[in-house]
Formats: structure tokens, C-alpha cells, sequence
């Protein structure tokens, strides 16, 4: 094999990593890049709406409390 053939071989390699790694517009594939940048803001975003939902989960229950020892209280 003489260098020439070597380095377009080496060429098309590196070629088809690029497109692994940074996606090719042309075609619509995304990169892996982008992939865990996407995959990093879902999972961001799930970790906020978690937060929301224990917060609101923890207000409800505290007020349920409330109204249940108010309730008692009147009862007896």
C-alpha cells in the first residue's frame, strides 16, 4: 500500500468520526454531541420539575394536617 492510499484511508476515517461526533446537517443526523447536550437539558429540566412536584406534594400534605388536627380539635 503506498502512502497515498494510506492517508485517504486515514482521511475517510477520520471523516466518518466527525460525523459521530458532530452529526452531518446535510443528512439530519445529529452528532453525539448534541445528543448529550439534549439529554443533559432533559434531565436538568426533570430535576426541577421533581422539586416542584415534592414541594407541592409537601404544601398539600401539610395542609391536610393542619385542617385535620382543626377538625379534632372541634370534634373533641
Amino acid at each position: 500500500m503506498n502512502l497515498e492510499q494510506e492517508i485517504t484511508n486515514l482521511n475517510a476515517k477520520v471523516d466518518r468520526l466527525l460525523f459521530v461526533i458532530i452529526g452531518d446537517e446535510d443528512m439530519g443526523q445529529t452528532g453525539l454531541a448534541k445528543k448529550v447536550q439534549t439529554i443533559d437539558k432533559w434531565v436538568q429540566e426533570k430535576k426541577v420539575h421533581d422539586a416542584k412536584v415534592i414541594a407541592i406534594s409537601s404544601g398539600i400534605s401539610g395542609l391536610v394536617i393542619y385542617f385535620l388536627n382543626l377538625w379534632l380539635s372541634f370534634k373533641g
